[in-house]
C-alpha cells in the first residue's frame, strides 16, 4: 500500500495501511496493522515477537470526504515466552 494513504489517514507513525477497497459509491474499507513487530508483555514486561494469531477487528465507521470509511485493524496477538508469567497472550 502506498505510504501516502497512511499519511492521509494520519497513520504513518504506528500503522501500515494494508488495503483500501471501495465497497460501493459511498463506502470505503481500510485495513491497517501495527508497524512494530514486537511488544512488551503487560504481565512481566519481557519483549516478544512470537505471533499466536492475527484477528481482524472492526474499529469504527468514520465519515471522510462525504463517504463512510470502515476502519479494520489486523491485530497481532503475541505469545509471552517468559516461564512463569501468568499472561499467556496479549495484543
Amino acid at each position: 500500500m502506498d505510504d501516502g494513504t497512511a499519511v492521509l489517514l494520519g497513520l504513518e507513525d504506528e500503522f501500515t495501511v494494508l488495503l483500501i477497497e471501495r465497497i460501493d459509491p459511498g463506502r470505503v474499507k481500510a485495513l491497517i496493522e501495527v508497524r512494530a513487530s514486537e511488544g512488551a508483555c503487560p504481565g512481566c514486561g519481557v519483549l516478544t515477537s512470537r505471533v499466536k494469531d492475527r484477528p481482524i477487528m472492526a474499529v469504527k465507521d468514520l465519515k471522510v470526504s462525504g463517504q463512510i470509511l470502515d476502519l479494520w485493524w489486523r491485530k497481532r496477538r503475541l505469545v509471552c515466552q517468559q516461564t512463569g508469567c501468568q499472561r499467556a497472550t496479549f495484543t
